[in-house]
């Protein structure tokens, strides 16, 4: 094992983590667009708002932490990834903005402004559509259709990249898995609050979302076939323990679920995010971009690539800690405030 792979396994790491931490955003709020408009919905809304509000921009340190790796440890992947996906890509981009604007200005509004109705489904529309067009992303890329050529992407790129019925398949997918995580998050959040009414609903969302998770994961297996063999013939071999892994933890979770043992559904829907990309990953290593951008192929000189992995770890001991007590800070002021 080379350090590009220790370092390209560490991106992948941060991309796991944005999964987990990101997806659970996304998620929350695709289940802010589907509560009902009563009393209730509103109260459920109020929830979703409160527990994402305080550390949603910190979870996206995460997806700038495996951007700025991919360009300074991997430039001719960045390069050729920033080629292939510009368009989809930016529209991911201006959808985390219309999310995080909405989420900002929607807690300034009150039930009387009109446009506090607009202002909250673009919120949910904006968090549904992220994780849409970055799972078809990760699908399209996976077909290994995108050819580079001294850097250019010279074929496999434009539309035909993120739409497909394969496409389509990874990124409700994708949608699926981040709802998952968000609804058993709340939920083990409302029964640790006391709160079983909105436990159990939040139960029923994360029930069905798991559902529909486990459904289009083997939906995509088998289209994958076809459609990506190469990623097939990695996910039945280096990838298969991540794929079962992953499979059997969505069991787990609906089983935790039926009992109401929340923080073990918990557990069990982050250990199944956490299986699903890195089987993806394992299933395409060492393929970065198309056949030809691999790990050693787009590395920087190991000059760089030492400077960068001492960088790595004196950073990681100032930003995991400190993250890490965000999310404790804001979780114990969350629980005095409802006191």
């Amino acid at each position: 094992m080379t350090l590009a792979d220790v370092l390209i396994a560490v991106i992948w790491s941060g991309l796991t983590a944005y999964a987990v931490l990101g997806g659970a955003d996304f998620g929350a709020g695709v289940l802010h667009l589907i509560s009902p408009t009563h009393l209730a919905g509103r109260h459920r809304q109020e929830s979703i708002t409160a527990a994402i509000g305080p550390a949603w921009e910190a979870n996206h340190v995460w997806l700038i932490f495996v951007l700025t790796g991919l360009l300074t440890m991997f430039p001719d992947a960045f390069a050729a990834l920033g080629s292939a996906v510009l368009a989809p890509a930016s529209l991911v981009l201006v959808a985390i903005v219309i999310r995080g604007a909405a989420l900002a200005f929607g807690g300034q509004l009150t039930v009387a402004d009109g446009l506090l109705r607009p202002v909250r489904v673009a919120f949910g529309l904006a968090s549904a559509v992220a994780p849409l067009v970055m799972g078809a992303l990760a699908g399209g890329l996976a077909r290994q259709r995108v050819i580079v050529d001294s850097g250019h992407v010279r074929s496999g790129g434009g539309t035909a990249l993120w739409l497909g019925w394969f496409e389509l398949t990874t990124g409700l997918m994708a949608l699926a898995a981040c709802t998952t995580v968000a609804a058993v998050l709340l939920a083990a959040r409302s029964s640790g609050r006391g709160e079983e009414r909105l436990a159990r609903g939040f139960r029923v969302h994360a029930m069905w979302a798991t559902a529909a998770t486990a459904t289009l994961a083997a939906i995509a297996l088998g289209l994958s076939s076809t459609d990506a063999p190469r990623l097939f013939s990695g996910l039945t071999g280096r990838g298969l323990p991540a794929v079962i892994g992953a499979f059997g933890a969505l069991a787990a979770t609906v089983a935790a679920l039926r009992l109401r043992r929340d923080r073990w559904a918990r557990g069990a829907a982050v250990l199944a995010m956490a299986g699903l990309v890195w089987g993806w990953g394992l299933a395409q290593f060492p393929r970065l971009v198309g056949p030809r951008v691999t790990v050693a192929s787009s590395a920087a000189p190991p000059a760089e690539l030492h400077a960068i992995a001492i960088a790595l770890g004196a950073g990681a001991l100032l930003l995991l800690p400190s993250l890490w007590l965000l999310h404790v800070a804001f979780r114990r002021a969350a629980a005095e405030v409802t006191r």
